[in-house]
């Protein structure tokens, strides 16, 4: 059905409901210390990053689909694609946040935020085709 048409209400409610599963999870530290909460530093930074990149994602993720009324199956194959990549922010997070002089786990870290952004433009410009197919854009 690559020309069914649906209302882009659904597509936001499923978007957010990921976004909001991938809540980033903090343990406490092991010792109830200043000494442990200052070893755990690496990772409760490579969070509050994280959870700024997710919160900027979303914002902008939330003024794109308002632009636009309905969507089609390429552009919910598209979001899926950001959705995935955004999935795995919590794992590489945490592979940061516990390894933050390794380079494995910085690149890694690297590599999911640039396809998130890669997949984020290749939803807008499944959303600017459309909208160039048949007029949907909001008024």
């Amino acid at each position: 059905m690559p020309n069914a048409k649906m209302s882009t209400g659904r597509l936001e409610a499923f978007s957010d409901g990921v976004i909001a599963i991938i809540v980033l999870q903090l343990a406490p530290p092991p010792q109830l210390t200043s000494a442990a909460l200052l070893k755990e530093a690496p990772i409760l930074l490579s969070y509050a990053l994280s959870f700024l990149v997710v919160a900027i994602m979303w914002v902008n993720h939330h003024h794109l689909i308002h632009a636009f009324r309905e969507v089609n199956a390429r552009v919910l194959w598209s979001n899926i694609n950001l959705l995935f990549w955004m999935f795995l922010i919590p794992f590489v997070t945490d592979f940061l946040g516990r390894n933050p002089r390794a380079p494995f786990p910085v690149s890694l870290y690297g590599l999911d935020l640039t396809l998130c952004a890669i997949a984020f433009l290749l939803l807008r410009v499944e959303m600017v085709r459309r909208c160039a197919s048949i007029a949907t854009i909001r008024k």
